[in-house]
């Protein structure tokens, strides 16, 4: 663990010196998707106003090309869902990794939720540090309001599995980091998480001590775990592979992978490691 420890050292040195790329999110590069739009039937436009964030959050709901009321699906929440769903074309990225997963492994296509508040993203998906920093750290007020406000409003209005194991958390960045760290302080809520690019650097690592905090308690989790990220993404990679060989090394039930993705960065590592990280959710038997 020495050794790794170096490593979480050496990688956040390297990443603050580029801390002006920790809040990029999106890069828009070209798609083989060929349709022109997303039929409006496929998609419900809602809002919840959380008691715990005191925050209004915009939240769309993406259903399968062949939606039924009289089947039973599986959820994707969506982190960051603005910038994820921007627009048709990254939609049908996200849309068509389904379909194709779908098709592939012959199970129903999943119902995704997109949570939006891109504004509060920074007070949202981090923990508080010490000493603390103005208007982060929210957290925990943000895992309130996905278990106890936005999962039930969906589960209360669409037929899906009600459990933790047909639930997916997709979160990239620092999404991808507060994904993590509800792997490690709330693992009721999710089984399955899509960890991309997380920002570990934050805080100096005060999410991977989350999860060193909690490893005991945790060692038996029964999860999938998709950890991906971008070669040129520098601390972030050493970080994000750092988190995997704790996966592991210390949850011998969970199913995990990590892509490190040639030649893409920050941005442009997104949708093809949500594919990947898809297809491991898709062709695993929960």
């Amino acid at each position: 663990m020495k050794n790794n420890a170096v490593r979480i050292k050496n990688g956040l040195s390297v990443f603050l010196q580029l801390k002006i790329l920790s809040f990029c999110f999106l890069f828009v590069f070209s798609t083989s998707c060929n349709k022109d739009e997303i039929g409006p039937d496929r998609i419900n436009k809602t809002s919840i106003k959380s008691a715990y964030t005191n925050t209004n959050y915009p939240i769309e709901i993406f259903l399968p090309e062949n939606f039924s009321p009289d089947n039973i699906y599986e959820t994707v929440y969506c982190l960051d869902g603005e910038s994820l769903f921007d627009n048709n074309s990254n939609s049908c990225k996200v849309l068509d990794a389904n379909k194709e997963m779908s098709q592939k492994y012959r199970k129903q296509e999943v119902i995704f939720v997109s949570i939006g508040g891109y504004k509060q993203r920074l007070r949202d998906y981090t923990l508080p540090t010490i000493p603390a920093t103005s208007g982060e750290g929210g957290a925990e007020n943000f895992a309130n309001f996905l278990e106890f406000e936005l999962i039930p409003m969906i589960e209360q209005g669409y037929p899906v599995d009600t459990t933790a194991k047909s639930r997916v958390i997709l979160g990239h960045s620092m999404g991808g980091s507060f994904a993590a760290f509800m792997f490690a302080q709330h693992p009721e809520v999710f089984s399955n998480y899509l960890v991309l690019s997380p920002a570990f650097w934050y805080g100096d690592g005060v999410a991977l001590k989350c999860e060193e905090r909690n490893r005991d308690q945790n060692y038996s989790r029964n999860s999938i775990v998709f950890v991906g990220c971008g070669e040129y993404e520098d601390g972030i990679a050493i970080l994000a592979e750092e988190f995997y060989l704790r996966l592991i090394n210390y949850y011998p039930n969970c199913i995990t992978e990590f892509k490190k993705l040639k030649n893409e960065s920050h941005g442009s590592s997104l949708y093809h490691n949500v594919r990947f990280g898809m297809e491991l959710f898709f062709k695993t038997d929960k």
